[in-house]
């Protein structure tokens, strides 16, 4: 007795395809992702974490956060502990200094037609608490600013 099945060849993976798919994602992802590099002034009591990238400078706001104090450009909005910010900050969630020099750094910027991308390039000691650096960022989020770029040294 004979089977009527057929007996069908092994299938094979078609990766071909697949390739192009993750050539076409990779190469998007490079283009889009790129390093962005805004023009910014450092504060030498700011002790950066080194970086191997290579690119220039845009204009953008900046931000230092020094064991000693906060700029904002180049005015002291806030003054801190060896690097430790104070409870009163802690319990409202920012740093109203901050937040009132960034908005002020926003507006001035708004009145110049340059059509680019708002963005806050942040100097943060590289022995910071993170605490600090994150009511920095929080205080310069509710300020308006969304993005961010953190600065570091090239090696």
């Amino acid at each position: 007795m004979k089977s009527r099945m057929k007996v069908l060849p092994p299938v094979k993976l078609q990766v071909t395809s697949l390739m192009d798919m993750f050539t076409i994602i990779l190469v998007f992802l490079l283009v889009q992702i790129t390093s962005e590099d805004y023009d910014f002034v450092r504060d030498e009591t700011v002790d950066l974490p080194p970086s191997s990238v290579k690119g220039t400078f845009r204009p953008a706001v900046n931000v230092a956060v020094s064991t000693r104090y906060v700029k904002v450009g180049e005015n002291v909005v806030a003054q801190l502990a060896n690097g430790a910010v104070s409870d009163e900050w802690v319990k409202a969630g920012r740093i109203e200094g901050v937040v009132q020099a960034v908005r002020r750094a926003r507006e001035l910027r708004a009145k110049q037609p340059e059509g680019e991308e708002e963005i806050l390039v942040i100097q943060a000691d590289k022995t910071l608490p993170y605490k600090t650096v994150y009511l920095v960022l929080r205080s310069c989020s509710l300020a308006g600013y969304t993005r961010y770029r953190i600065a570091v040294l090239k090696e």
